[in-house]
């Protein structure tokens, strides 16, 4: 029985991959007698296409719990002892009840916080079970995965620039070589699997498709649209000033909710300047991976050349300043609603009026931008 273990990192298709593979579950497991297990992913309050327990049962078991453990009720050692309990339990009688050949799970998380002590506890739990286990992991080149990873991080309640965004990544770094090492140290170089990503529709790339020939499995093709979609240039700017306009933690989620039902797209990309910080701050580190990951050939990765011949799209000059106008006018519109009504508002998008003043913003930022 093999193990893949899908660790990301973010902003590489995770989303996609993962949103197929749960779709997909039941086909899989009939097909192929691949399983993609629920343990892991469904909670009392909420389910998820990826296993985000996976990281929860096997982390510090003394580490302060984060947002997302609090979220799904682990608030502390006995309750993520508790959990780690029940996973163990729930995945043993998936694999009893399926008796699958494959079994898949994925999660970017576990690079994101990658740690020794995390990988080894998996390791420890899942060398005892399966006969093979393999690690991949998919690097984006580092330009498109901070235009990205911004976008996300704006939708989270971010209020800093993207120049500033840049500058910050490029002083901290992604520490992608360290954490690729500490996966490599827990399992083996050779159980590691580490791949370019390339963002969908360039050269006909398909993220499922890769990462079934990697994983040497059949996984069939993904038809379903992309539920988690980036935020336009345009739409990243009106959600970062709206942001501002809350004290941290304080922006309704509905406003998230609005931007990227109104305003999806390709994200903002960086100028020649911010491109050449990028390159310096990473070009070393993305050397040593390629050598000791990629077969010492940098093309595998990404190239400088690759950065600076990327279509730079016109955005127009006053986008801030377009931005900073719609997003004054969202906040002022939901605090009318907030003082017309003396009971809960219903949420803006629900509100006919509202889909029709946010879609008249998108023909005006549309209209203005061609």
């Amino acid at each position: 029985m093999r193990l893949i273990i899908h660790a990301g990192s973010p902003k590489t298709g995770t989303s996609k991959l993962q949103q197929h593979l749960s779709e997909t579950r039941t086909e899989l497991l009939e097909s192929n007698r691949t399983l993609y297990p629920n343990a892991g992913r469904n909670f009392a309050n909420e389910s998820f296409d990826r296993h985000v327990g996976l990281r929860f049962a096997f982390r510090d078991p003394e580490a302060d719990p984060d947002g997302l453990e609090t979220d799904v009720g682990i608030d502390g050692p006995v309750a993520r002892k508790n959990y780690r309990e029940e996973f163990i339990r729930e995945f043993d009688s998936e694999i009893a009840l399926t008796n699958p050949e494959i079994v898949i799970v994925s999660d970017e998380a576990l690079f994101r916080f990658s740690e020794p002590q995390l990988w080894k506890s998996i390791r420890e739990f899942f060398e005892s079970r399966f006969d093979e286990i393999l690690v991949i992991v998919y690097l984006r080149r580092p330009d498109e995965y901070i235009t990205s990873w911004y976008s996300q991080c704006v939708k989270m309640g971010e209020k800093m620039p993207l120049g500033d965004f840049t500058t910050q990544a490029c002083d901290e770094g992604n520490q992608r070589l360290v954490k690729l090492d500490t996966i490599a140290t827990a399992f083996s170089k050779e159980s590691l699997s580490v791949r370019p990503y390339i963002p969908a529709g360039r050269s006909g790339h398909d993220i499922v498709a890769d990462f079934a020939e990697a994983a040497a499995c059949t996984l069939g093709t993904a038809t379903s649209e992309l539920r988690n979609t980036s935020l336009s240039a345009f739409g990243c700017e009106i959600l970062r000033n709206i942001n501002c306009a809350y004290e941290e933690g304080g922006r309704p989620e509905v406003f998230r909710r609005i931007a990227s039902q109104k305003f999806p797209g390709e994200p903002a990309q960086l100028n020649r300047n911010q491109i050449e910080s990028v390159h310096s701050a990473f070009y070393a580190e993305h050397q040593e991976i390629v050598k000791r990951y990629m077969g010492g050939d940098s093309r595998k990765l990404y190239q400088y050349d690759d950065m600076l011949q990327a279509p730079i799209k016109h955005q127009e000059e006053n986008i801030e300043e377009m931005a900073k106008e719609v997003a004054s006018a969202l906040v002022e519109l939901r605090r009318f609603h907030f003082n017309q009504s003396a009971r809960q508002p219903e949420p803006i998008t629900t509100r006919p009026a509202s889909h029709r003043f946010l879609d008249r913003i998108k023909a005006i930022a549309c209209k203005t931008r061609t």
